[in-house]
């Protein structure tokens, strides 16, 4: 299983910070996990990296659903 973690990625607050950690928790499992960027109240994706705020998660984006099957 894939797991895709739809996040903000022009925010820098709780929320977002959850989601990285939850990425980083589950890639740690041993799970396959990415962040999905996009702005707020759309699903498009954003092709940007996580803020240096959430560097220490190490987690990897993708672009769309299928990039990595």
């Amino acid at each position: 299983m894939t797991y895709y973690i739809l996040c903000p990625g022009e925010i820098k607050s709780g929320g977002p910070e959850l989601a990285h950690q939850l990425c980083h928790s589950l890639l740690q499992m041993g799970q396959e996990a990415y962040m999905y960027y996009t702005r707020s109240g759309q699903l498009e994706p954003l092709d940007v990296d996580a803020s240096a705020k959430y560097y220490k998660y190490d987690t990897k984006h993708v672009k769309n659903f299928t990039e990595y099957k």
